[in-house]
């Protein structure tokens, strides 16, 4: 008849939960995969609804695989009589209390059409991109981000102004050392191209080489991007992350260094097919 967490959470995940709470209720929690971000969202919609039973929780990922695991979790450990089997199109409705489930793809065109007392966006480092930031603007109180991790400056930033700071870290090492995860080895198995991919690769590695030497020096264009702080890109390493500058702040890039981008991928692609 109510929503109400069935599990006893871990201690981090009633400090993770806490440092939400004294947040203001608005933030991103980075915790290591497997180490249970779903229960705090579970519990921030069990938080929601004692103060409001009539409210609105709306949980948004970019996979719709994401969003059906979701609908099975809230149904399973929120105790909720419904179809567990249902599509995540398919709402929660508790009396008066909603918990809907949304990809990225769809909000982000009308966030206003979206309102909330309660967000959750999970995989929020998929919400930095240029379009899908928008459906973190939806009309709500409460917002929590949660992520595995936020990687990038640039990245953070653009959350933090939507969803706030991070408010808690429980890493790998830290799920390890509290028995949370398994122990387990990481073991590296070499796979070496074929013929046909080596010389591809080469052929690929001698093009970027030559495009990147022509623009190491597109003085305009990377003055443009760092607003001034530098003039020169040094390696690709700069080269990569002046292009994803541009495309979170959606801004247009010459030819030269799409084609450069596209060399990249192309070469990444052999690597990834291999």
């Amino acid at each position: 008849r109510e929503p109400v967490v069935r599990l006893m959470p871990w201690k981090h995940q009633t400090n993770a939960f806490t440092a939400w709470i004294n947040g203001g209720k608005k933030g991103i929690l980075e915790m290591a995969t497997a180490t249970g971000k779903t229960l705090i969202g579970l519990m921030a919609i069990e938080a929601l609804y004692k103060e409001k039973t009539d409210g609105v929780v709306r949980i948004f990922a970019h996979s719709t695989n994401i969003l059906n695991q979701w609908r099975r979790e809230s149904v399973e450990k929120l105790g909720i009589i419904t179809n567990l089997n249902a599509p995540y199109t398919t709402p929660i409705k508790i009396n008066g209390f909603s918990i809907y489930f949304n990809t990225l793809q769809t909000v982000y065109k009308n966030p206003q059409q979206y309102p909330a007392n309660l967000l959750i966006a999970d995989e929020v480092h998929h919400l930095a991109a240029h379009g899908f930031r928008k459906a973190l603007t939806i009309p709500c109180e409460w917002k929590l981000g949660l992520s595995a991790t936020v990687e990038g400056e640039q990245r953070q930033q653009i959350l933090k102004a939507e969803l706030g700071d991070i408010l808690f870290r429980f890493s790998l090492n830290d799920a390890l050392e509290q028995g949370i995860v398994p122990s387990f080895r990481w073991v590296i198995c070499p796979v070496y191209l074929s013929i046909e991919e080596d010389e591809e690769f080469s052929k690929l590695t001698n093009g970027i080489r030559k495009k990147f030497l022509f623009l190491q020096n597109d003085t305009g264009t990377i003055k443009r991007l760092t607003q001034g702080k530098f003039s020169r890109l040094h390696d690709i390493g700069d080269f990569v992350k002046l292009v994803e500058y541009a495309r979170y702040n959606k801004i247009e890039l010459p030819e030269d260094w799409k084609n450069l981008m596209g060399l990249l991928l192309q070469r990444r692609w052999i690597i990834h097919r291999s």
